[in-house]
Protein backbone atom coordinates (compact mmCIF):
# COMPACT_ATOMS: atom_id res chain seq x y z
CA UNK A 1 0.00 0.00 0.00
CA UNK A 2 1.22 3.25 -0.74
CA UNK A 3 -0.07 6.54 1.75
CA UNK A 4 0.28 10.21 1.35
CA UNK A 5 0.78 12.34 4.01
CA UNK A 6 -0.56 16.30 3.60
CA UNK A 7 1.24 18.49 6.39
CA UNK A 8 -1.82 20.84 6.95
CA UNK A 9 -0.94 22.29 10.45
CA UNK A 10 1.17 25.43 10.40
CA UNK A 11 0.05 28.79 11.03
CA UNK A 12 0.60 30.70 7.88
CA UNK A 13 2.10 33.92 9.06
CA UNK A 14 4.13 34.91 6.44
CA UNK A 15 0.52 34.45 4.12
CA UNK A 16 -1.46 36.39 6.22
CA UNK A 17 -4.58 33.65 5.31
CA UNK A 18 -4.54 29.40 6.13
CA UNK A 19 -2.86 28.00 3.36
CA UNK A 20 -4.49 24.37 3.40
CA UNK A 21 -8.04 26.38 2.79
CA UNK A 22 -6.85 29.03 0.79
CA UNK A 23 -8.74 29.56 -2.31
CA UNK A 24 -7.67 28.42 -5.41
CA UNK A 25 -9.86 28.56 -8.53
CA UNK A 26 -13.06 26.72 -7.26
CA UNK A 27 -11.42 24.61 -4.72
CA UNK A 28 -8.83 25.02 -2.00
CA UNK A 29 -5.13 23.89 -1.74
CA UNK A 30 -5.99 20.97 0.63
CA UNK A 31 -8.79 19.88 -2.09
CA UNK A 32 -6.28 20.04 -5.00
CA UNK A 33 -4.29 18.11 -3.36
CA UNK A 34 -6.83 15.20 -2.58
CA UNK A 35 -7.66 14.94 -6.15
CA UNK A 36 -4.43 15.08 -7.25
CA UNK A 37 -3.55 11.52 -5.29
CA UNK A 38 -6.65 10.29 -6.11
CA UNK A 39 -6.29 10.60 -10.05
CA UNK A 40 -2.51 9.14 -9.77
CA UNK A 41 -4.41 6.35 -7.65
CA UNK A 42 -3.48 6.74 -3.97
CA UNK A 43 -6.47 6.69 -2.21
CA UNK A 44 -5.08 6.51 1.24
CA UNK A 45 -5.07 10.24 2.16
CA UNK A 46 -4.16 11.51 5.66
CA UNK A 47 -3.82 15.06 6.79
CA UNK A 48 -2.30 16.09 9.91
CA UNK A 49 -3.30 19.07 11.21
CA UNK A 50 -2.58 21.64 14.03
CA UNK A 51 -3.27 25.20 13.75
CA UNK A 52 -6.50 25.54 13.04
CA UNK A 53 -7.40 21.56 13.26
CA UNK A 54 -11.66 22.25 13.78
CA UNK A 55 -11.60 23.80 10.50
CA UNK A 56 -9.08 21.36 8.86
CA UNK A 57 -11.05 18.06 10.08
CA UNK A 58 -14.23 19.59 9.07
CA UNK A 59 -12.62 19.98 5.19
CA UNK A 60 -11.14 16.26 6.13
CA UNK A 61 -14.48 14.82 6.57
CA UNK A 62 -16.17 16.65 3.48
CA UNK A 63 -13.03 15.11 1.23
CA UNK A 64 -13.31 11.62 3.03
CA UNK A 65 -9.61 11.66 4.17
CA UNK A 66 -8.74 10.73 7.52
CA UNK A 67 -7.39 13.51 9.75
CA UNK A 68 -4.79 13.46 12.65
CA UNK A 69 -3.69 15.79 15.07
CA UNK A 70 -0.40 17.56 15.91
CA UNK A 71 -0.97 18.41 19.40
CA UNK A 72 3.17 19.69 19.16
CA UNK A 73 2.45 21.93 15.16
CA UNK A 74 4.58 24.76 17.41
CA UNK A 75 7.52 22.70 16.88
CA UNK A 76 7.64 22.91 13.77
CA UNK A 77 7.13 20.77 10.79
CA UNK A 78 8.84 17.88 11.77
CA UNK A 79 6.18 17.20 14.32
CA UNK A 80 3.73 17.01 11.60
CA UNK A 81 5.49 14.48 9.81
CA UNK A 82 6.49 12.33 12.79
CA UNK A 83 2.37 12.80 13.38
CA UNK A 84 1.69 11.23 9.83
CA UNK A 85 3.91 8.77 10.37
CA UNK A 86 2.68 7.41 13.70
CA UNK A 87 -0.59 7.28 11.94
CA UNK A 88 0.26 4.75 8.82
CA UNK A 89 -0.72 1.48 8.40
CA UNK A 90 1.35 -1.67 9.27
CA UNK A 91 0.90 -2.40 5.60
CA UNK A 92 2.58 0.84 3.95
CA UNK A 93 5.44 0.32 1.84
CA UNK A 94 5.82 3.71 0.72
CA UNK A 95 4.78 7.31 1.83
CA UNK A 96 4.30 10.87 0.26
CA UNK A 97 4.89 13.47 2.33
CA UNK A 98 4.00 16.55 0.54
CA UNK A 99 2.51 20.38 2.67
CA UNK A 100 -0.57 22.22 2.23
CA UNK A 101 1.38 24.79 0.42
CA UNK A 102 2.38 22.73 -2.45
CA UNK A 103 -0.75 22.49 -3.92
CA UNK A 104 -0.04 22.39 -8.20
CA UNK A 105 2.35 19.22 -8.87
CA UNK A 106 0.41 17.08 -11.21
CA UNK A 107 -1.19 13.68 -11.12
CA UNK A 108 1.62 12.24 -13.61
CA UNK A 109 3.83 13.33 -11.24
CA UNK A 110 2.65 11.49 -8.38
CA UNK A 111 2.29 7.89 -10.63
CA UNK A 112 5.87 8.41 -12.03
CA UNK A 113 7.35 8.24 -8.95
CA UNK A 114 5.41 5.20 -7.56
CA UNK A 115 6.64 4.09 -11.00
CA UNK A 116 10.17 4.15 -10.02
CA UNK A 117 9.74 3.20 -6.79
CA UNK A 118 8.26 -0.07 -7.43
CA UNK A 119 11.13 -0.60 -10.08
CA UNK A 120 14.36 0.02 -7.87
CA UNK A 121 13.00 0.13 -4.35
CA UNK A 122 14.74 2.62 -2.90
CA UNK A 123 15.03 4.52 0.31
CA UNK A 124 13.02 7.41 -1.58
CA UNK A 125 12.27 8.95 -4.79
CA UNK A 126 12.98 12.56 -5.05
CA UNK A 127 11.03 14.33 -8.10
CA UNK A 128 13.63 16.76 -9.97
CA UNK A 129 12.09 19.98 -12.70
CA UNK A 130 15.75 20.34 -14.33
CA UNK A 131 18.11 18.85 -11.34
CA UNK A 132 15.95 20.74 -9.17
CA UNK A 133 14.63 18.33 -5.99
CA UNK A 134 11.04 19.31 -5.27
CA UNK A 135 8.16 18.12 -3.52
CA UNK A 136 6.79 15.38 -2.80
CA UNK A 137 9.37 12.48 -1.79
CA UNK A 138 8.08 9.02 -2.02
CA UNK A 139 9.55 7.30 1.04
CA UNK A 140 10.00 3.64 1.93
CA UNK A 141 8.24 2.49 4.80
CA UNK A 142 11.83 1.26 5.66
CA UNK A 143 12.99 4.49 7.00
CA UNK A 144 9.93 4.90 9.60
CA UNK A 145 12.00 3.85 12.01
CA UNK A 146 14.92 6.52 11.42
CA UNK A 147 12.25 8.97 10.97
CA UNK A 148 10.56 8.42 14.38
CA UNK A 149 13.99 8.04 16.27
CA UNK A 150 15.18 11.16 14.97
CA UNK A 151 15.19 14.38 16.62
CA UNK A 152 13.91 16.81 14.47
CA UNK A 153 17.21 18.68 13.64
CA UNK A 154 17.71 19.55 10.11
CA UNK A 155 14.30 18.23 8.90
CA UNK A 156 12.93 15.16 6.88
CA UNK A 157 15.74 16.33 4.78
CA UNK A 158 18.30 15.26 7.13
CA UNK A 159 16.41 11.71 7.55
CA UNK A 160 16.67 11.76 4.17
CA UNK A 161 20.15 12.79 3.82
CA UNK A 162 21.15 9.61 5.85
CA UNK A 163 20.21 7.43 3.34
CA UNK A 164 22.06 9.56 0.02
CA UNK A 165 23.10 6.22 -1.55
CA UNK A 166 19.48 4.89 -1.80
CA UNK A 167 17.74 8.11 -3.09
CA UNK A 168 16.74 8.30 -6.42
CA UNK A 169 16.06 11.85 -8.17
CA UNK A 170 13.48 11.16 -10.93
CA UNK A 171 13.26 13.45 -13.60
CA UNK A 172 9.70 15.02 -14.25
CA UNK A 173 8.39 17.73 -16.30
CA UNK A 174 6.58 19.27 -13.63
CA UNK A 175 7.68 22.85 -12.57
CA UNK A 176 5.40 22.73 -9.61
CA UNK A 177 7.21 20.78 -7.73
CA UNK A 178 8.84 24.14 -6.91
CA UNK A 179 6.33 26.07 -6.18
CA UNK A 180 5.65 26.60 -2.80
CA UNK A 181 2.66 29.17 -1.57
CA UNK A 182 4.77 31.07 1.15
CA UNK A 183 3.42 34.65 0.58
CA UNK A 184 0.86 36.73 -1.01
CA UNK A 185 2.66 37.35 -4.06
CA UNK A 186 3.15 33.79 -4.79
CA UNK A 187 -1.05 33.99 -5.20
CA UNK A 188 -1.08 35.61 -8.35
CA UNK A 189 1.59 32.98 -9.97
CA UNK A 190 -0.53 29.87 -8.57
CA UNK A 191 -3.40 30.83 -9.96
CA UNK A 192 -2.07 31.37 -13.29
CA UNK A 193 -0.34 27.72 -12.73
CA UNK A 194 -3.94 26.00 -11.82
CA UNK A 195 -4.75 27.46 -15.16
CA UNK A 196 -2.49 26.06 -17.35
CA UNK A 197 -1.92 22.16 -15.67
CA UNK A 198 -3.69 21.00 -19.03
CA UNK A 199 -0.14 22.51 -20.69
CA UNK A 200 3.17 22.93 -20.64
CA UNK A 201 5.47 26.35 -20.04
CA UNK A 202 8.54 26.52 -22.88
CA UNK A 203 11.15 24.92 -19.83
CA UNK A 204 8.54 22.37 -18.85
CA UNK A 205 7.94 21.03 -22.92
CA UNK A 206 11.87 20.98 -23.17
CA UNK A 207 11.96 18.73 -19.94
CA UNK A 208 9.36 16.38 -21.42
CA UNK A 209 11.06 16.40 -24.70
CA UNK A 210 14.56 15.95 -23.91
CA UNK A 211 14.20 14.00 -20.08
CA UNK A 212 11.16 12.32 -20.57
CA UNK A 213 10.64 10.99 -23.94
CA UNK A 214 14.39 11.40 -24.64
CA UNK A 215 13.89 12.39 -28.61
CA UNK A 216 17.01 11.95 -30.53
CA UNK A 217 19.19 14.59 -31.42
CA UNK A 218 17.68 15.16 -34.63
CA UNK A 219 14.28 15.04 -33.53
CA UNK A 220 14.53 17.13 -30.98
CA UNK A 221 16.00 19.99 -33.34
CA UNK A 222 13.34 19.45 -35.34
CA UNK A 223 10.76 20.00 -32.94
CA UNK A 224 12.10 22.99 -31.77
CA UNK A 225 12.77 24.70 -35.00
CA UNK A 226 8.63 23.42 -35.27
CA UNK A 227 7.87 24.98 -32.38
CA UNK A 228 9.69 28.27 -32.78
CA UNK A 229 8.00 28.71 -36.01
CA UNK A 230 4.75 28.06 -34.76
CA UNK A 231 5.31 30.28 -31.47
CA UNK A 232 6.31 32.86 -33.94
CA UNK A 233 2.93 33.30 -35.95
CA UNK A 234 1.11 32.82 -32.38
CA UNK A 235 2.81 35.86 -31.46
CA UNK A 236 2.37 38.08 -34.99
CA UNK A 237 -1.48 36.87 -34.52
CA UNK A 238 -1.60 38.22 -31.14
CA UNK A 239 -0.21 41.80 -32.86
CA UNK A 240 -3.12 41.32 -35.06
CA UNK A 241 -5.78 41.23 -32.44
CA UNK A 242 -5.69 37.27 -32.04
CA UNK A 243 -5.56 35.77 -28.25
CA UNK A 244 -3.23 32.83 -29.23
CA UNK A 245 -0.99 31.09 -26.54
CA UNK A 246 2.46 30.99 -27.99
CA UNK A 247 3.94 28.34 -25.22
CA UNK A 248 1.31 26.00 -26.07
CA UNK A 249 2.36 26.45 -29.72
CA UNK A 250 5.67 25.96 -28.90
CA UNK A 251 5.02 23.02 -27.05
CA UNK A 252 3.12 21.27 -29.78
CA UNK A 253 5.88 22.08 -32.09
CA UNK A 254 8.16 20.97 -30.02
CA UNK A 255 6.38 17.55 -29.21
CA UNK A 256 4.60 17.32 -32.34
CA UNK A 257 6.71 14.03 -33.37
CA UNK A 258 6.39 12.70 -29.41
CA UNK A 259 5.97 9.72 -30.87
CA UNK A 260 7.32 8.99 -34.15
CA UNK A 261 8.58 5.66 -35.51
CA UNK A 262 5.26 4.47 -33.79
CA UNK A 263 2.56 3.56 -36.83
CA UNK A 264 0.10 6.43 -36.96
CA UNK A 265 2.47 8.76 -34.29
CA UNK A 266 -0.10 11.36 -34.31
CA UNK A 267 -2.76 9.40 -32.75
CA UNK A 268 0.26 7.83 -30.46
CA UNK A 269 1.87 11.09 -29.83
CA UNK A 270 -1.73 12.23 -28.31
CA UNK A 271 -2.86 9.62 -26.38
CA UNK A 272 1.02 9.76 -24.71
CA UNK A 273 -0.21 13.46 -23.83
CA UNK A 274 -3.22 12.64 -22.62
CA UNK A 275 -2.15 10.06 -20.32
CA UNK A 276 0.53 12.64 -18.74
CA UNK A 277 -2.72 14.82 -17.70
CA UNK A 278 -2.07 17.58 -20.97
CA UNK A 279 -5.78 17.51 -22.49
CA UNK A 280 -4.72 21.13 -24.56
CA UNK A 281 -1.83 19.89 -26.06
CA UNK A 282 -2.25 16.39 -27.29
CA UNK A 283 -5.25 17.82 -29.83
CA UNK A 284 -2.46 19.49 -31.01
CA UNK A 285 -0.39 16.23 -31.98
CA UNK A 286 -3.48 14.61 -33.28
CA UNK A 287 -3.86 16.55 -36.30
CA UNK A 288 -0.57 17.88 -36.65
CA UNK A 289 0.07 16.28 -40.03
CA UNK A 290 -2.95 17.56 -41.88
CA UNK A 291 -5.93 19.58 -40.69
CA UNK A 292 -8.96 20.85 -42.31
CA UNK A 293 -9.54 24.78 -41.60
CA UNK A 294 -13.32 25.98 -43.02
CA UNK A 295 -14.10 30.04 -43.61
CA UNK A 296 -16.48 30.00 -39.99
CA UNK A 297 -13.23 28.32 -38.02
CA UNK A 298 -10.33 30.66 -36.05
CA UNK A 299 -7.21 30.40 -36.51
CA UNK A 300 -5.73 28.44 -33.60
CA UNK A 301 -2.63 26.83 -32.27
CA UNK A 302 -3.24 23.53 -33.94
CA UNK A 303 -3.45 25.24 -37.43
CA UNK A 304 -0.24 27.19 -36.37
CA UNK A 305 1.65 23.70 -35.41
CA UNK A 306 0.61 22.11 -38.32
CA UNK A 307 1.64 24.57 -40.88
CA UNK A 308 5.06 24.97 -38.81
CA UNK A 309 5.88 21.47 -39.33
CA UNK A 310 5.37 21.90 -43.72
CA UNK A 311 7.59 25.15 -43.17
CA UNK A 312 10.49 23.19 -41.96
CA UNK A 313 12.94 20.79 -42.92
CA UNK A 314 14.78 18.87 -40.24
CA UNK A 315 16.46 21.79 -38.56
CA UNK A 316 15.77 24.63 -41.95
CA UNK A 317 13.16 26.60 -43.33
CA UNK A 318 11.38 25.69 -46.16
CA UNK A 319 9.12 26.88 -48.52
CA UNK A 320 5.38 25.47 -48.40
CA UNK A 321 5.60 24.94 -52.27
CA UNK A 322 9.27 23.18 -52.50
CA UNK A 323 8.49 21.04 -49.21
CA UNK A 324 5.46 19.04 -50.98
CA UNK A 325 6.71 19.09 -54.54
CA UNK A 326 9.40 16.86 -52.84
CA UNK A 327 7.00 14.74 -52.04
CA UNK A 328 4.96 14.48 -55.17
CA UNK A 329 7.91 13.79 -56.86
CA UNK A 330 9.15 11.46 -54.25
CA UNK A 331 5.58 9.62 -54.47
CA UNK A 332 4.73 10.19 -58.46
CA UNK A 333 4.04 6.34 -59.00
CA UNK A 334 1.66 5.97 -55.96
CA UNK A 335 -1.90 7.41 -56.82
CA UNK A 336 -2.86 7.13 -53.38
CA UNK A 337 -0.53 8.81 -51.57
CA UNK A 338 -0.23 11.56 -54.40
CA UNK A 339 -3.69 12.86 -53.82
CA UNK A 340 -3.27 12.32 -49.93
CA UNK A 341 -0.21 14.50 -50.70
CA UNK A 342 -2.13 17.26 -52.49
CA UNK A 343 -4.82 17.34 -50.70
CA UNK A 344 -2.64 17.75 -47.24
CA UNK A 345 -1.09 20.52 -49.67
CA UNK A 346 -4.16 22.26 -50.13
CA UNK A 347 -5.12 22.72 -47.03
CA UNK A 348 -2.18 23.84 -45.76
CA UNK A 349 -2.40 26.53 -48.60
CA UNK A 350 -5.60 27.26 -46.74
CA UNK A 351 -4.27 27.93 -43.06
CA UNK A 352 -1.27 29.91 -44.83
CA UNK A 353 -3.37 32.30 -46.38
CA UNK A 354 -5.81 32.43 -43.65
CA UNK A 355 -2.37 32.72 -41.31
CA UNK A 356 -1.49 35.69 -43.67
CA UNK A 357 -5.03 37.54 -43.89
CA UNK A 358 -4.85 37.48 -40.11
CA UNK A 359 -1.39 39.25 -40.08
CA UNK A 360 -2.06 41.64 -42.46
CA UNK A 361 1.34 40.84 -44.64
CA UNK A 362 3.72 37.98 -45.68
CA UNK A 363 4.37 34.71 -43.25
CA UNK A 364 7.94 35.25 -44.27
CA UNK A 365 8.25 38.34 -42.76
CA UNK A 366 6.97 36.96 -39.24
CA UNK A 367 9.55 33.41 -38.97
CA UNK A 368 12.25 33.28 -36.87
CA UNK A 369 16.19 32.52 -38.63
CA UNK A 370 16.37 29.17 -37.47
CA UNK A 371 19.81 29.73 -38.83
CA UNK A 372 20.69 31.93 -35.75
CA UNK A 373 18.77 29.98 -32.66
CA UNK A 374 20.70 27.10 -30.86
CA UNK A 375 18.69 23.87 -31.65
CA UNK A 376 20.08 20.39 -30.39
CA UNK A 377 23.21 19.27 -32.18
CA UNK A 378 22.81 16.25 -34.47
CA UNK A 379 24.74 13.44 -33.96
Amino acid sequence: MIQALVLAAGRSRRMGQFKPLLPLGSSTALALIVETFRTAGVEDIIAVSGHRHRQTAEACADLRIDCVANPDHRLGMYSSVLAGARSLSGSCRAFFVLPADIPLVRPWTIRRLVQAFEETRPAAALPCFLDKRGHPPLISSELLPTILDHDGSGGLRRVLKMSAKRIAEIDVFDRNILLDLDRPDDLPIARQRLNRLRRLDRGEAMALAERIIALPPVGLAHGQAVGLTAEAMARAANRAGASLDPELAFAGGLLHDAAKGVPNHEEAGARLLLDMGLEDLAPIVAVHRDIELSEADPIAEPELVSLADKLVRGRERISLEERFQELIDRHRNDSEKLAAIKRRRANARTVRARVERLIGHDLGSVLPDLSRRRLAEPP
